[in-house]
């Protein structure tokens, strides 16, 4: 190979590899966390818009997941795949907060099931409608003593 079709190619090379990085911190904006996980069943798959790959926590009374959508949005609401193994079981006492800080107490509550609600459609998925709408980067679903399983399990969240 010639000097010319070497440069080139360091050229061609460099550009490819500030493509992949450009791409990669643009996939990275949106992150979640977790208070645990079950396995290699990590936070990032409830974000993941898969609702075949799934988050599950450990075994708990407060479980959370925190999603961090990288910038502040009015949210009206949320939809949730998957939060229980099975469809139309009802998971109790959990809240969903969504605000502008990254801790719970810094964010307005959209829902809370006492117990009373929380059915999901035959395709495991609850929608959840805030009574206002909502600012916020950060939505956080958290457990508090569960009435019939004690592990958050989250296949996909969605902002409405």
């Amino acid at each position: 190979m010639n000097d010319k079709n070497a440069s080139g190619l360091a050229i061609c090379a460099a550009f490819v590899t500030m493509a992949i990085i450009c791409f990669e911190a643009a996939v990275a904006q949106q992150q979640t966390f977790s208070r645990s996980h079950f396995n290699n069943y990590v936070s990032h798959l409830a974000a993941d818009s898969d609702v075949t790959s799934c988050y599950r926590s450990g075994y708990g009374a407060h479980e959370w997941l925190v999603y961090d959508l990288a910038t502040a949005r009015n949210i009206s609401g949320l939809k949730i795949s998957g939060v229980l193994h099975t469809a139309n079981i009802r998971i109790g006492n959990f809240f969903a907060n969504i605000g502008v800080g990254d801790g719970f107490g810094d964010n307005g509550l959209c829902y809370f099931t006492d117990n009373t609600d929380g059915y999901y459609d035959t395709m495991g998925q609850h929608t959840l409608k805030c009574p206002n709408p909502i600012n916020g980067r950060y939505v956080s679903v958290q457990m508090v003593d569960p009435v019939i399983v004690n592990q958050l399990v989250i296949c996909d969240i969605k902002t409405i």
